[in-house]
């Protein structure tokens, strides 16, 4: 792996405890939220998280973190091209 894709890889996290709490690094602007979709440009591209009942616990602006809670159904990067990659895409209650 090349040294600028290790880079990248560390300067993002995206955690899920329980598919209840979700926790999101490497932040650099929240697009848009509300109780289904959280949208969010992040260190590696925009990542857009679809649930239920979603919320945003905390954001901080200097250590580029936000929290969150809800139901996660999905999250979903969009890569430079505009093409969606989906991390837990199908999966459903």
């Amino acid at each position: 792996m090349a040294e600028k894709e290790k880079k990248e890889i560390a300067a993002q996290n995206l955690n899920i405890e329980g598919r209840e709490r979700l926790f999101i690094s490497g932040v650099n602007e929240v697009i848009s939220f509300d109780e289904h979709v959280i949208d969010v440009k992040t260190e590696l591209g925009r990542l857009t998280v679809r649930g239920e009942a979603l919320k945003l616990v905390t954001l901080d602006p200097e250590s580029k973190e936000l929290r969150a809670a809800g139901y996660v159904y999905s999250c979903e990067y969009e890569d430079s091209m505009g093409k969606r990659k989906g991390l837990f895409r199908g999966m459903t209650r």
